[in-house]
């Protein structure tokens, strides 16, 4: 899993092709309002699905966080950063994450 609370001063690189599908998972928690939104998506790259996976708990617990993922695919070649915020709706900011994808044929 990547570590979504640090912009990193050199985004870590992806390296796709494309039409094939790939995912960008990120800790979430959501029970507490945050949630990751994308803030830069290059016109190379199209969403294709957002779903949240809750971590194990004992029933019962509140508060339990898990991982936002996120598909996409690319629709033609490209190089540039897709990035995300950390915030709640109502704009407590909590951190962002930026990936490079590099999609050839």
């Amino acid at each position: 899993m990547m570590s979504p609370f640090a912009f990193p001063q050199i985004p870590p690189v992806l390296n796709t092709e494309v039409g094939i599908p790939f995912n960008i998972p990120l800790s979430s928690n959501p029970t507490i309002g945050y949630s990751w939104n994308i803030s830069r998506l290059p016109q190379f790259i199209s969403l294709t699905d957002e779903y949240y996976i809750p971590d194990p708990s004992l029933p019962g617990m509140v508060g339990v966080g898990g991982t936002q993922v996120f598909t996409f695919v690319a629709v033609s070649a490209g190089d540039d950063i897709l990035s995300f915020n950390y915030s709640t709706p109502w704009g407590v900011y909590g951190g962002s994450y930026a990936i490079q994808v590099i999609a050839s044929y």
